[in-house]
Parts: C-alpha cells; structure tokens; sequence
C-alpha cells in the first residue's frame, strides 16, 4: 500500500483514535485499476481504462485508444508515475516512469485522455454516506510526466454542480 495507508494501519495497531479514513478505505480509495468498474455502477461517466501488466499490453492498449493517453500505477494517490503519452516517442520513458513505482509485473492503467478542466471533488464520507465539500481547480503540468502545480477552491465551473453529485454518486 501507499504512506497514508501504511501510516494509519500503523496507528490502528497501536489503537490511535484517527479523525479520517480507516486503512481498508485508504487501499479501496487508492485503487485506480477498480474506479472505472465502480463508477460504471454508478452510472458516472469515466474515462476508458485498461488494467495492463506489460510494455505489451500498454502500447496496445494505447494504439487502440488513440493519442494522447495517461498512463498511471493502478494504485496511489497524486501525480506519481502519471504520464501523458501524446505519441509513440513517450513510450519508454513513461513505461520506465511507472515501472519504476511497480512491484514486478504489478498493474498500471491506460487512459484515454479527456481534454478539459482539471478537478478534483473533496469529500467528507461515513460509511456509505457522503458529502461533497467542495469542488477544486487542479493546476497541472503535463509535459511528458504530469506533476500539479496547485489549485483553486472552490472552482467556479459550469459543471461544479453535475461533478459534486458525480462524487457523491461514487461513493
């Protein structure tokens, strides 16, 4: 698993109150390669994804999907190892970005990229209830590796309204 779930199982070991996730819902909330099946549930549109294990897979997956597409860890938190491929030249250095984060033969995901407005939706959840806080502007760089750069909260959007009843959708 990531730092924070490692931290809170850690804490949950020594019986430490934490105001936040338990560690079983860090790992579920972390878990990229699973989101696309859950929102589908849902009914909330996402991006086509493909849970891939080699170079193999990832290339044709992409070639598939079309240019540009992410390529990301199936699990984690952030921009680490993310990597917008905009042409066969990306390839090796975004597979050895990725596979550099990875357990040998350890998932990443193929996205197909969705032009737009970088988001995100805070949410403050219990159990299968949830409530969005707020919906935030992400500022993203996106040449070759993506790294995020900050961001605006709350983020004035014509669609703010439709992402926070997404979110909540999706819990």
């Amino acid at each position: 698993g990531g730092q924070l779930e490692s931290l809170t199982a850690r804490a949950e070991r020594q019986g430490v109150a934490l105001l936040g996730s338990d560690a079983a819902t860090i790992r579920r909330a972390s878990d990229k390669g699973t989101l696309p099946r859950v929102l589908a549930r849902r009914g909330v549109a996402h991006p086509e994804t493909r849970v891939v294990t080699t170079a193999r897979e990832a290339r044709d997956a992409g070639r598939r999907m079309g240019f540009p597409v992410v390529v990301k860890p199936a699990r984690g938190a952030g921009c680490a190892g993310v990597w917008l491929v905009r042409s066969a030249r990306d390839w090796p250095r975004a597979l050895a970005a990725v596979g550099s984060l990875l357990p040998e033969g350890g998932p990443f995901l193929v996205q197909r990229h969705v032009p737009g407005v970088a988001a995100s939706v805070s949410l403050l959840a219990s159990g299968g209830e949830a409530v969005a806080l707020a919906v935030n502007g992400q500022s993203l760089r996106t040449a070759g590796s993506v790294s995020y750069r900050g961001g605006v909260t709350p983020l004035a959007h014509p669609s703010a309204a439709r992402a926070r009843v997404a979110a909540v959708a999706a819990c």
